[in-house]
């Protein structure tokens, strides 16, 4: 047992390593791409930030805002968006189009309804910013982006910034064993856990991660097959639907969704705009 209890502390070193690392990578804002564009590329980047307008928080063309160094964030993110898209040579029109739904995503005022009551969650709940992620233990994109998101309000950028709530999509046995890790205040070890199972894990896999992180293995084999938790599922799955979700991840920030990429970095380069569209 002891021995065990060491291989499994030995592993969650790992992993916390590894998303920290990946935490590392992933804060744009760290990263000016128009630096690392060719001669051509910047030309492109020009032709496309000349003439993008934006109203608000502030008013102008990307190029011009950028130039005057105002005090707004907002162009300066936008402006690196599309240095990033331009980076991988993208097509002109692709970049504008991929801009135009980013910047709609920040001004639009659609929102949907979304209960949040008694979902695993990160971060301090007065934070302004709550960002909503429909997921399901299956979901391998999840496990890249979910977890960065997670470590970002934890140790990152977003720290004091925003919440994140975890909505699972399914009622599946993963997504109820998550569930019932958090009812014993382990979520987030029991889901770092699983997330290294590569292949479909199956219900020996949660008892022996469950019994590694020193869950109360009977209340948690009995969480397995309890009914309510499993229509408290249901009903957030049907909800999510009602809100148009088809897959997962979808990601709602104060209750609007979250339509431009899902790369861990620009769901966090997000956060601040949103910041300034509120103020």
């Amino acid at each position: 047992m002891i021995l065990t209890r060491f291989i499994s502390l030995c592993r969650y070193i790992q992993i916390f390593a590894v998303i920290s690392l990946l935490a590392a990578q992933v804060q744009a804002s760290d990263v000016y791409y128009p630096d690392s564009l060719s001669k051509q590329q910047q030309k492109k980047l020009t032709a496309i930030a000349s003439d993008f307008t934006i109203s608000k928080p502030c008013k102008g063309t990307l190029l011009n805002l950028v130039k005057k160094g105002t005090y707004c964030i907002t162009p300066q993110r936008l402006y690196n968006f599309a240095a990033w898209l331009t980076l991988k040579d993208s097509t002109q029109n692709f970049v504008r189009k991929q801009l135009q739904i980013r910047y709609d995503f920040f001004t639009t005022s659609d929102t949907v309804s979304i209960d949040t009551t008694g979902y695993p969650h990160f971060g301090d709940p007065e934070n302004p910013i709550v960002i909503t992620v429909y997921a399901s233990s299956t979901c391998n994109l999840c496990k890249v982006v979910v977890r960065a998101v997670e470590d970002s309000i934890l140790n990152g950028s977003l720290k004091n910034k925003a919440i994140l709530v975890i909505k699972p999509f399914s009622a599946g046995i993963g997504d109820m064993a998550k569930m019932a890790a958090f009812r014993q205040n382990q979520y987030k070890t029991f889901s770092d856990a699983l997330a290294q199972i590569k292949t479909r894990f199956t219900e020996k896999d949660l008892l022996t991660i469950a019994d590694s992180i020193g869950l109360d293995m009977p209340k948690f084999t009995a969480a397995l097959k309890d009914s309510t938790t499993r229509a408290f599922l249901l009903k957030g799955r049907d909800e999510g639907v009602r809100n148009g979700v088809e897959v997962t991840p979808t990601f709602f920030i104060n209750s609007k969704r979250y339509s431009s990429y899902k790369d861990p970095q620009w769901l966090i380069d997000a956060i601040p705009v949103i910041y300034e569209m509120l103020n």
